[in-house]
């Protein structure tokens, strides 16, 4: 699957259904009223431990991005470079590469490819190289997917079990794997 495919479904997760890039707050990165929150999903909420976001571009994991002024094209540049290309997702078959996308955006880049070299049963060092796609090759897409899921289920009940403060994030991060499963 290209990046443009996979960071619309991004979208539709991090900001919500209603996402449009034509949007102008997406174009000028304006968030002077509450629609224009709502249109680039910023929020400043402070049980989230990424802190101010804005796109899903997390301020704790981006620290030098100013959030408030961020415009889609600059949130776009971030996700190619930081994630999609960090992940090998062009290497990788297509519905795979938007669901490791999507946990490398959820989790960071080395806890999803630890995550989908746990799900091919290859040592989990974060690195995806030619022994970790060797092994993607060699099983059936929709196994490797379906281990990754589970994989990011079990690190949510783990989060929340860790820091019951979380709890309120758990239904939205269970419904983005659920709206993520039915691709």
């Amino acid at each position: 699957m290209s990046f443009d495919k996979s960071i619309f479904h991004i979208m539709k997760s991090e900001v919500g259904p209603w996402f449009d890039e034509n949007h102008p707050a997406c174009k000028s990165g304006s968030i002077a009223t509450r629609d224009d929150r709502k249109a680039t999903g910023y929020v400043n909420d402070p049980d989230d431990t990424g802190g101010e976001t804005k796109f899903g571009i997390a301020k704790n994991a981006n620290p030098t991005v100013d959030i408030a002024k961020l415009t889609y094209a600059q949130a776009k540049v971030i996700y190619k470079r930081n994630y999609w290309d960090k992940c090998k997702c062009s290497e990788l078959p297509e519905r795979l590469a938007t669901h490791l996308f999507d946990a490398a955006v959820n989790h960071g880049t080395t806890t999803a490819i630890k995550m989908l070299q746990r799900a091919v049963n290859v040592s989990d060092d974060g690195v995806l190289g030619p022994k970790t796609l060797a092994a993607v090759k060699a099983l059936p897409e929709n196994q490797v997917v379906y281990f990754l899921i589970q994989h990011r289920r079990n690190f949510y009940l783990r989060i929340v079990e860790r820091n019951p403060s979380q709890m309120k994030f758990l239904k939205g991060w269970m419904n983005r794997l659920n709206e993520l499963e039915k691709m």
